[in-house]
């Protein structure tokens, strides 16, 4: 089965799921502008917080390696300037190594921020959370709340992960449309 009928028949499921348990719907605070302003905040300031550790991480993990394949890349480039298909071709290779090393960079960057993330979560820092009513959701099914938390923390992880520039960019377009609005 491919993945994306993998991904279409969990969606399924968990709709029928959500029918056949018969969650209810959740109300948001009355403030939910205010709200949504505050969270966006703190997430792009914890954000910016877990850019900064990652960055220190990784570059004590990968920099060097990273300087080194640079500077040998550059090197090669002032030998290639005489037309040596061989030392273009080690260009190339070199080059083709870089791309890899850098790729391999990110995606070790974008699970490390998934991961401080979903723990940012667990311990209690959850976007969702904070923007539904807490007394409509005290009425909430006891599978629901384990399900909507599970959702908040996980999202929470994912919108962390994905960098405070993401995040910023969100925040100026509800503040543009807060603007047109009012």
């Amino acid at each position: 089965m491919t993945g994306k009928r993998i991904w279409l028949l969990i969606i399924i499921l968990l709709v029928l799921a959500s029918i056949f348990v018969g969650f209810t719907g959740i109300s948001l605070v009355e403030n939910i502008y205010e709200k949504l302003v505050a969270v966006l905040g703190t997430i792009l300031m914890a954000s910016l917080i877990i850019e900064r550790g990652l960055d220190v991480f990784l570059t004590t993990l990968r920099a060097e390696k990273s300087e080194k394949m640079s500077r040998a890349i550059n090197e090669i480039k002032i030998l290639a300037g005489n037309g040596d298909s061989s030392i273009k071709a080690e260009l190339s290779k070199l080059e083709d190594e870089q791309f890899i090393f850098k790729s391999q960079t990110r995606i070790i960057a974008l699970w490390s921020g998934l991961l401080a993330g979903v723990i940012l979560g667990i311990i209690g820092f959850r976007a969702l959370n904070s923007l539904v009513s807490p007394d409509e959701f005290e009425l909430l099914k006891n599978f629901q709340k384990i399900v909507f938390n599970a959702v908040d923390i996980f999202l929470t992880g994912c919108v962390l992960a994905g960098g405070s520039d993401s995040i910023h960019k969100i925040m100026d377009s509800f503040r543009l449309f807060m603007e047109k609005k009012s």
